[in-house]
């Protein structure tokens, strides 16, 4: 079996995006037990529930899951690794005969043959290796940095009444609102732009200037601007940014 090699289709990975690496996780990685646990890059890796490189070992992969911009790995025995691309970061699943790229961070040897890597060029995101509550002793959900407190997720929806609320709460430019996860989680830069693009807004505008019939149009063009996408569907960013490792 020939790997894959997981690109993130944005400069910063937003929530579709991770919705389509989580599918794909799901769907590959189902039962695989973990073998091996390297840390290449210690600068990007939180080991929070014991050093992961020898608690990691062992233990199944459960599921996949996303919250915001951040991805959850969860294994049995209560255990996760919750990641935060930020700008770059990047997965990668593959025979364990293909080149360590030298970006690499972190790579899990699993009882398949296979290895899914996590790729970071500059250092900015983080792995956090955490109890989560499942099994035994506290949930250490709070130690990750705005992993807790978020806003309601931009893929479920959310209603014109509520949208107002929540913006009353904040104030500055409505570009660095819409980015804000405790506003609403999920939105970064790039779709913060085709957002108010469409809505016919200056991102610069303060929030609490817009008029009545601005949150009319912006709201429904939050939602729109998720279910409907204007760069890419799930099967062409498979098909764009999906590569076979033996070419990368």
């Amino acid at each position: 079996m020939t790997g894959q090699l997981i690109m993130y289709i944005s400069a910063m990975p937003e929530a579709p995006d991770l919705e389509v690496v989580k599918d794909y996780l799901n769907a590959e990685l189902k039962d695989a037990v973990v073998e091996s646990c390297k840390v290449l890059r210690p600068t990007v890796m939180r080991s929070l529930a014991g050093e992961a490189s020898s608690a990691l070992p062992g233990r199944t992969f459960l599921d996949a899951q996303r919250r915001g911009k951040f991805l959850t790995l969860r294994f049995s025995g209560g255990r996760s690794l919750v990641i935060n691309p930020m700008l770059i970061g990047a997965l990668q699943h593959c025979d364990d005969s293909v080149r360590v790229l030298k970006k690499t961070s972190t790579v899990l040897g699993l009882t398949d043959g296979m290895q899914l890597r996590y790729l970071d060029d500059r250092q900015m995101g983080k792995v956090y290796y955490i109890n989560n509550g499942e099994a035994d002793g506290d949930s250490q959900d709070e130690l990750i940095p705005q992993y807790t407190g978020l806003g309601p997720d931009v893929l479920s929806g959310i209603t014109l009444q509520e949208f107002e609320t929540r913006l009353k709460k904040f104030n500055g430019e409505i570009k660095g609102v819409l980015t804000q996860g405790v506003f609403i989680s999920g939105i970064g830069n790039p779709y913060s732009d085709e957002i108010l693009f469409a809505a016919g807004i200056s991102p610069f505008k303060k929030c609490r200037a817009l008029k009545p019939s601005e949150l009319e149009t912006l709201q429904p063009n939050a939602v729109r601007c998720w279910k409907e996408p204007p760069r890419l569907s799930g099967a062409e960013w498979a098909r764009t940014f999906t590569r076979r490792c033996a070419t990368s």
